[in-house]
């Protein structure tokens, strides 16, 4: 049975070209932002840790002003919440995407499907 949906997944990809290359283009870039920022929220979080007493060390954070009166900062704290609420986000429009996807193809009829295989 797995082979059968392995041939018509490949007969598939080999008809719509365009389309599987932008559909695995979208999803390697998605992956690789995915695990990116992960990465730098594990390093964000990770900072100092390695000391004994690493909840009492504090962040000192260093705010100019340039000649011209625009400010700069040697670093910038993202708090947590600003992370879950946009891993919420993106997860609520992956359900979106996804729920609208299989109720599309839900309500087609699968005898239109069937003419183009």
């Amino acid at each position: 049975m797995f082979k059968n949906y392995l041939k018509i997944a490949l007969r598939n990809f080999s008809r719509n070209k365009a389309f599987t290359f932008i559909n695995i283009l979208g999803l390697a870039i998605g992956m690789a932002v995915c695990i990116m920022l992960l990465l730098w929220v594990q390093n964000e979080f990770s900072y100092d840790k390695f000391h004994t007493n690493s909840d009492q060390i504090y962040s000192i954070i260093q705010e100019g002003i340039w000649n011209d009166g625009e400010t700069y900062g040697s670093r910038t704290n993202i708090s947590l919440w600003i992370f879950l609420v946009s891993g919420v986000l993106a997860l609520v429009i992956a359900l979106i995407t996804v729920s609208v996807q299989t109720l599309r193809s839900a309500h087609s009829n699968p005898v239109e499907a069937l003419k183009y295989e």
